[in-house]
């Protein structure tokens, strides 16, 4: 069965804006052209869908604050970042996998929600905004991030972001997929991401929030 879910993290960073949205912890989407695709459970707004790839509490796309190294040339904590402004974050997906990325942010761009309009939609989710954020990232460290996610958050609010929309099966218009299966050092990707904004609401900012809790880099949507 194909899906679209919204991976969900109730747990709260320092005073950090909230890496969670019940609004949207509905969006399990299953395409309609798709036998057997059961609805949510519970109408989904109490469902917490399964994760696929990307978790805000795992260190598959997450940056982590490295004692062994320090990299001058990492871009501080807390910058703000105009579109297609880069940034050098330091990835570490795992102890075999950590590399220093150059990463920008290069476009964001209002869908509607028609655009899903192949996959079943509750109706909480039929209330959110939907965007679409292109990125780009190069590797510029030692290590190969081959087939691991990369995990940006949208700014919705003060005190809320969501993650992306991890897409389970190819979604033409914008397709949410790990970096290729090699990703060595001078290796660069081009990356979609989806997200929906709760009770349509808008996307403010796109954020890369190091695992440290340390304040996110942030680039400001026009």
């Amino acid at each position: 069965m194909s899906v679209l879910s919204v991976p969900v993290h109730d747990g709260e960073r320092r005073v950090r804006p909230r890496v969670v949205s019940r609004a949207v912890a509905a969006a399990t989407l299953c395409a309609i052209a798709l036998t057997g695709c059961s609805d949510l459970a519970g109408g989904g707004a109490e469902a917490a869908p399964t994760l696929s790839g990307a978790s805000s509490d795992s260190p598959a796309a997450s940056t982590r604050a490295s004692t062994a190294q320090v990299d001058e040339a990492v871009t501080p904590s807390g910058t703000r970042l105009r579109l297609g402004d880069p940034a050098v974050v330091r990835f570490t997906a795992n102890p075999e996998q950590d590399s220093l990325i150059k990463l920008a942010v290069t476009r964001v761009e209002q869908g509607e929600i028609r655009d899903l309009a192949q996959f079943r939609l509750d109706d909480q989710t039929k209330r959110s905004s939907v965007y679409y954020v292109s990125a780009t990232v190069k590797n510029i460290g030692k290590g190969d991030l081959g087939g691991q996610p990369l995990l940006l958050y949208g700014q919705v609010s003060a005190d809320l972001v969501v993650q992306p929309v991890v897409l389970k099966s190819t979604f033409q218009r914008c397709d949410y997929q790990p970096l290729p299966e090699k990703f060595g050092r001078g290796e660069r990707a081009d990356v979609c991401i989806v997200f929906l904004a709760p009770r349509h609401g808008k996307v403010l900012s796109v954020q890369w929030r190091p695992a440290d809790n340390s304040d996110p880099i942030t680039w400001a949507v026009r």
